[in-house]
């Protein structure tokens, strides 16, 4: 199985110097890398990783709750995420589901929704009164960045186009 110029690895195999490989662990981390043409000890290695794990919201055990039409969702921070990119967005569900089968016994599922199944609203400015005291909530424009506007920009915004 090849994915891109890559070539799926399997328990038992053997690599061939300069071909490119890939290994699937847990249905959830993959590893790809290719065969120097050297030895280990005459060029050395890199290792390049990163993760999508986190940061994130994770949905807590008996998480549903009711509260008149509402369902609400217990969730815990996960990571350090940056919490206000979360909020007044379209959000779905992804990850790996343990459950208990109507015969007792224990699965584990990958499952990722497509469509948007809810929204985090972010709280109205007179609940959260300091929100835009730490510069997050307004935009800043550094004129460096920008260079000087050209005549039709400035005929657009001065509204003389």
């Amino acid at each position: 199985f090849k994915l891109g110029c890559f070539r799926k690895l399997f328990r038992a195999h053997s690599l061939v110097s300069g071909n490119r490989y890939y290994v699937i662990r847990d249905d959830s981390s993959i590893i790809a890398f290719v065969a120097g043409q050297k030895s280990l000890a005459e060029s050395g290695y890199k290792i390049i990783g990163a993760h999508t794990d986190s940061p994130g919201l994770r949905i807590k055990p008996h998480a549903l709750h009711k509260s008149g039409e509402i369902l609400r969702i217990g969730v815990e921070v996960y990571g350090g995420p940056i919490l206000a990119t979360f909020t007044d967005r379209d959000l779905s569900f992804a990850g790996r589901v343990s459950y208990r089968t109507e015969a007792g016994e224990i699965k584990t599922q990958l499952l990722c929704f497509e469509q948007s199944l809810l929204r985090l609203p972010n709280l109205a400015i007179h609940m959260n009164r300091k929100v835009n005291e730490d510069g997050r909530g307004v935009p800043t424009f550094v004129k460096a960045h920008f260079g000087r506007p050209s005549s039709s920009s400035r005929q657009k915004l001065n509204g003389t186009d």
